[in-house]
């Protein structure tokens, strides 16, 4: 039983010793309760733009991906663009070349048979006046 004793007094001691609250220490006022209300909304609308925010950043970065590998398209699809002109113009040297070269060895031929024809219209000229 005393420690039954024992256990009120030291509860009784507790609550003595306690300090003392006051309702209005405790309560807000109508200001402070209206001025929470709004920061608590603010927060609210915060959270849900921060939300919005993420998934629009979300979205772009999306975006940015896509857009690194069409990038990366266009640099092959350049590279292989270059690498076809380059090789068009080879062959048009090449080309180019070959019909010099095929001139060249027909100049002999024209002018060969340039000569041979004023050589024949010549010789017909002569024929005419000695006849």
């Amino acid at each position: 039983m005393r420690s039954g004793h024992a256990w009120k007094v030291l509860v009784i001691g507790l609550l003595i010793s306690s300090p003392v609250a006051y309702a209005g220490d405790i309560c807000f006022t109508d200001q402070d309760a209206q001025r929470l209300v709004v920061d608590l909304e603010r927060g609210r609308n915060y959270q849900e733009q921060i939300e919005l925010y993420r998934q629009a950043n979300s979205e772009l970065e999306r975006q940015v991906g896509y857009l690194k590998e069409v990038v990366a398209l266009q640099k092959e699809q350049l590279l292989l663009s270059r690498d076809a002109v380059k090789q068009y113009q080879e062959l048009i040297d090449y080309q180019r070349k070959s019909y010099e070269h095929a001139l060249q060895e027909k100049k002999p031929d024209l002018l060969k048979k340039l000569i041979d024809s004023l050589g024949l219209i010549g010789i017909g000229v002569l024929f005419g006046l000695v006849l």
